[in-house]
């Protein structure tokens, strides 16, 4: 028998089409866990992109579990009140944050994790107006975004990222970014930006493993080539050894504006964010993480 639990309702947030398919029946049975563990659990699924921060907006639960990708997450995240916990059972492509912080990925270690876990503060910040909680990509990666939504027909695998980040590299030719960070002119111009709360990128090149998600900032790296010789040399370098290069300039942030003589793509954990010039800011109120009790 477990513990009795700390929520006396919880509110399931699915998005069933996520893990090709598979959220639908893990919500179900996160929510008859969560029921099991002595908690009233209510479903409630997308069916289009903005749902989640809608029916976050609707919830009136102690607790709100999400099922999906990270782009359901940030929905939530957007629509909750700050003080509301967040539980996470990761369905998506990356999965970046549950990654990062070692979340259970079955419905009963998610319903244990409610139950048993602990409360983490978890830093926001908005770019150009939207939420964003892990990392903003000015540059290739946001170009490689860009591309994934003009071909996405349904579901979105590794598979077209892959294609994506091929295709768009074809084409590539180095964007020169101006830098602004807390009011402060970063002197030179740079191929590709990073804002960045996680610890792993893409799920591999290990950007800050000391960075912590509550400090208030936001880590910024400034890497000075954009080239497609530079952009390989990166992912190679991330292949083999996970870190950045040395000549990547980091810095503790709370604001950063980015600007460029030409329209530059960016992405937002993961999403389209828009072209550049690209304004960001810590929020005052961090969101709160139900984590594991050993992370």
């Amino acid at each position: 028998m477990s513990s009795p639990a700390p929520f006396r309702t919880a509110r399931v947030i699915a998005n069933p089409i996520s893990g090709q398919g598979t959220a639908k029946l893990k919500a179900e049975a996160l929510a008859k866990a969560l029921r099991d563990r002595g908690i009233d659990a209510e479903l409630a699924f997308t069916e289009a992109r903005g749902d989640g921060e809608r029916l976050a907006r609707e919830n009136t639960a102690d607790v709100v579990c999400v099922v999906g990708g990270d782009g359901s997450l940030r929905e939530a995240l957007e629509g909750l009140d700050p003080a509301t916990p967040v539980a996470v059972l990761a369905t998506g492509t990356a999965n970046v944050l549950a990654m990062d912080l070692g979340m259970p990925r079955t419905p009963l270690g998610v319903a244990d994790m409610v139950v048993n876990g602990r409360i983490q503060g978890l830093d926001v910040g908005r770019v150009n107006g939207q939420l964003t909680f892990l990392v903003v990509g000015v540059g290739f990666d946001g170009a490689a975004v860009a591309d994934v939504e003009r071909r996405r027909k349904g579901p979105i695998t590794k598979s077209t990222y892959v294609r994506a980040v091929l295709s768009t590299l074809v084409h590539w030719k180095a964007p020169k970014l101006v830098v602004e960070a807390d009011g402060e002119r970063v002197p030179g111009s740079y191929g590709w930006v990073l804002i960045s709360n996680v610890v792993k990128y893409g799920g591999f090149l290990r950007l800050a493993p000391d960075r912590k998600l509550d400090d208030g900032r936001f880590e910024l790296f400034l890497f000075p080539g954009g080239t497609r010789r530079a952009l390989m040399g990166y992912g190679l370098r991330a292949l083999l050894m996970r870190r950045p290069g040395p000549k990547i300039q980091q810095l503790s942030v709370r604001q950063v504006r980015i600007t460029s003589e030409t329209a530059v793509p960016f992405e937002i954990d993961g999403d389209l964010g828009g072209e550049t010039p690209v304004d960001f800011e810590i929020l005052p109120d961090p969101r709160h993480l139900i984590v594991p009790s050993d992370v």
